[in-house]
């Protein structure tokens, strides 16, 4: 991966800035002395350099974290919307079972008045009405 070291220069040139203030604010208040304030600063600085380093590498993960993160909110805003329509889905599926059985109740009775027909036997009592109510239950 190459590091681009303009975005390392300016986090470091921001963090620097930062440093340099406040060991001044302290030397000025006589908290840091002259060895104190060198290796402090030295101390500090080589962090700030890390620092910035570390920043720029992480750049990448951190892009790709935010796209994972809005890829995931998408998911979940449409498995919402699954949820909320999932009842009519239910009925539909339901309704659509129901009419299956129906249509296979109504050839199943079909059939047999068919055989019964072939057979020449006579219908039993009711078995033309129920298939004739079937298929109307069926057709439009």
């Amino acid at each position: 991966m190459a590091v681009d070291t303009t975005q390392i220069g300016s986090v470091y040139d921001s963090l620097e800035t930062k440093i340099k203030a406040t060991l001044d604010e302290q030397w000025n208040n006589g908290r840091l002395t002259g060895s104190d304030y060198a290796q402090v600063l030295s101390g500090t600085l080589t962090q700030a350099m890390q620092l910035a380093v570390q920043s720029v590498q992480n750049q990448p993960t951190i892009d790709a974290d935010i796209a994972t993160k809005n890829a995931q909110k998408t998911l979940i805003d449409q498995q919402k919307i699954t949820e909320v329509n999932r009842g009519t889905f239910i009925a539909r599926q339901t309704t659509a079972y129901d009419d299956k059985l129906r249509i296979e109740e109504a050839k199943q009775l079909a059939n047999i008045m068919g055989m019964f027909g072939a057979g020449g036997t006579a219908l039993p009592t009711g078995l033309n009405t129920t298939t004739l109510n079937a298929i109307a239950a069926i057709t439009p």
